[in-house]
């Protein structure tokens, strides 16, 4: 478990407790004040034998609460089931889908698919979390880049972060 408190931390994300553990019925992740979510292993399995490594970065101005919870999302990723998939978008935005059950999000945070819908994720309510907006944006285009030219059922083997 880490506690998100580092220094330039809003009062709305402070002390947020973030967890990331496996269970018999899959990825068991918390985060602060919003009921655990189990994520299931990914069932889009490929008999294509393409792998691939993701490594994401920091970016240089990312508070310690932003890459705290940049670890999370790529531990998410990295102890998941992903293949490289053609995403797809429900009718219903995250956001959307997230406050109907959620209630009022930070206006600084984004709702992000957990796996994203280009490595296999689901666009459900149990494949969503609310995540900072640099950092969704920067990790979901870090991705977009390095599996460009893939074909879909590349397996991803690893993913990891650092600067």
């Amino acid at each position: 478990m880490g506690v998100a408190n580092g220094m330039g931390a809003s009062p709305a994300t402070q002390n947020l407790v973030y967890g990331l553990s496996r269970s018999a019925d899959g990825l068991v992740m918390a985060y602060g004040g919003v009921r655990g979510a189990i994520i299931p292993g990914n069932n889009n399995q490929t008999s294509l034998s393409v792998e691939a490594n993701l490594r994401l970065r920091y970016m240089p101005e990312w508070t310690a609460e932003q890459r705290a919870v940049a670890d999370l999302k790529t531990r998410v990723l990295d102890f998941s089931n992903t293949t490289v998939s053609q995403a797809t978008r429900g009718d219903k935005s995250a956001r959307s889908m997230f406050a109907r059950d959620n209630g009022p999000i930070v206006r600084s945070n984004d709702i992000d698919h957990l796996i994203d819908l280009q490595l296999g994720g689901s666009h459900t309510l149990s494949n969503l979390w609310p995540l900072d907006a640099s950092v969704n944006r920067s990790l979901g285009a870090q991705i977009q880049s390095q599996i460009q030219g893939l074909p879909p059922g590349t397996r991803i083997n690893r993913v990891t972060i650092g600067n």
